[in-house]
């Protein structure tokens, strides 16, 4: 039975790209192709790991394990190529994805087009150029991930953004008083693993705020004063209410 849309296989060397692009680079792939087969190649046993598990999990790719066995020699890439081979050879796969920035797979991508294949390479801008024109399309990280603001300052999930600052705010305000612009982005980086203001379509935390609707202005030197809807906020050590971020009211 002839398939409505091409198969595709995505490769991605988890050593050369961070977790937090995974789900943006997915969805890009998933507009050209049925990804049937998302593998990420990494050694999990490294601490530096544990940001890529909650990505591998939530989007359904497979971790791939290698061990680095020997110093200097990268594995990973050696793996990826082997199951690369594999699975052209198997013939079920039309397209093929390289997620890196890494020109050790040109080769690779080269040997996916003489077998007939569409080839994609995903990477960040200054990946080399020989493995971008090796691919049928290459698409730069930061491109896929940074989408434009809409007409009227509008953001990609306001209400989204608005719960995950609150969580963050209850831990922060009671002990902090004032919240500094860097201490709320440590939140919501550590309770929302993988958070990325350019996943919601903002350059900054600080536009990012200001469009899903709080307010900011400064608070003392290098701090913002943020706090929570209907909460009074004092600046530590005054008796003086804070400049805050309050929840524009908006109308009905």
């Amino acid at each position: 039975m002839a398939r409505s849309q091409p198969l595709m296989a995505v490769l991605v060397d988890g050593d050369n790209i961070g977790p937090k692009h995974l789900g943006g680079v997915r969805a890009r792939l998933e507009r050209i192709a049925d990804v049937a087969t998302c593998r990420v190649y990494a050694d999990w046993s490294l601490p530096a790991m544990a940001g890529w598990r909650d990505q591998v999990l939530n989007l359904g790719a497979t971790p791939i394990q290698q061990f680095r066995s020997v110093a200097g020699k990268n594995a990973i890439d050696s793996a990826l190529i082997i199951d690369g081979m594999d699975l052209l050879h198997g013939g079920c796969y039309d397209a093929f994805a390289i997620v890196s920035s890494d020109s050790d797979y040109t080769r690779l991508a080269i040997r996916f087009r003489e077998a007939g294949r569409r080839v994609f390479g995903v990477g960040y801008a200054h990946t080399p150029r020989p493995f971008q024109k090796a691919c049928h399309e290459f698409m730069a990280i930061e491109d896929l991930n940074v989408d434009r603001l809409a007409e009227g300052g509008a953001i990609r999930g306001a209400a989204d953004v608005k719960t995950l600052v609150q969580r963050a705010l209850e831990v922060a305000v009671p002990t902090q008083g004032v919240v500094s612009l860097s201490r709320l982005s440590d939140l919501l980086h550590t309770q929302n693993p993988g958070f990325s203001v350019k996943q919601y379509g903002a350059r900054t935390l600080s536009q990012l705020l200001e469009t899903a609707g709080f307010e900011l202005v400064a608070a003392g030197t290098n701090r913002v004063a943020v706090r929570l809807t209907g909460a009074r906020l004092l600046e530590i050590g005054s008796s003086r209410p804070a400049f805050s971020p309050t929840e524009r009211k908006t109308a009905d």
